[in-house]
């Protein structure tokens, strides 16, 4: 579906209760379950959702049509992302289709590519915050140059088959705080891009065979 502004929020009895997450799912080949159209501005929030692909070729959980959304802010908490090729696909058009991407409480699993995408050239803004990443075959991507914002905190990466965080950025902003990275079979955790910028990491475990943190000189 494709929508200027959208809030949606699952629940059990009331509104607000966190009851059973309602289910939202696709088997249809090649088809993502939600577009946020071409809008340049306005809040797509999620709340309490349970979001599903199960088709044998799998597409982005949500993305946006076109590039328009240098002001708009996509905004989850309490989801679950399980099964899409990229759940969280912000890559299509220049600038970015979406300027801020917030995550808060959420389980992203079984992503066939990468969980969350980011691309093209303009400021990104992406904040992780208490977020569970397993099962992926990448976590975290952006795939072309641009500035960024990056701030993970007191969040799990886990069981990555194909590479953990890759960031592609000229003078990015990297925050990572108290987060553990378990059990990814990449040899470079994280990977950075770039020689300038700034980057922090504190109070992180690291439990790999091969734990490395990779920054261009």
């Amino acid at each position: 579906m494709a929508v200027a502004s959208l809030t949606m929020i699952g629940y059990g009895v009331t509104p607000g209760d966190n009851g059973t997450k309602p289910l939202i799912t696709t088997a249809t080949n090649s088809v993502t379950l939600l577009n946020t159209g071409s809008s340049n501005s306005g809040a797509h929030i999620f709340i309490n959702l349970s979001l599903s692909n199960t088709a044998a070729v799998r597409a982005s959980g949500i993305w946006q049509l076109s590039a328009h959304g240098t002001a708009q802010t996509w905004a989850f908490a309490g989801c679950i992302f399980d099964g899409f090729s990229v759940p969280i696909d912000n890559s299509n058009g220049t600038p970015d289709d979406v300027a801020f991407i917030h995550l808060i409480n959420c389980e992203v699993k079984n992503s066939g590519s990468i969980s969350i995408k980011l691309g093209n050239t303009a400021i990104r803004n992406l904040k992780v915050y208490g977020c569970y990443f397993h099962s992926n075959v990448n976590d975290l991507d952006s795939s072309s140059s641009g500035q960024g914002t990056i701030w993970l905190a007191h969040s799990i990466f886990a069981g990555a088959t194909g590479g953990t965080i890759s960031l592609n950025l000229s003078d990015p902003i990297v925050t990572i705080d108290h987060c553990t990275f378990a059990s990814n079979a990449p040899s470079q955790v994280l990977s950075l891009s770039s020689t300038s910028g700034f980057t922090s990491i504190t109070n992180c475990i690291f439990m790999e065979t091969q734990a490395q943190l990779s920054q261009a000189k």
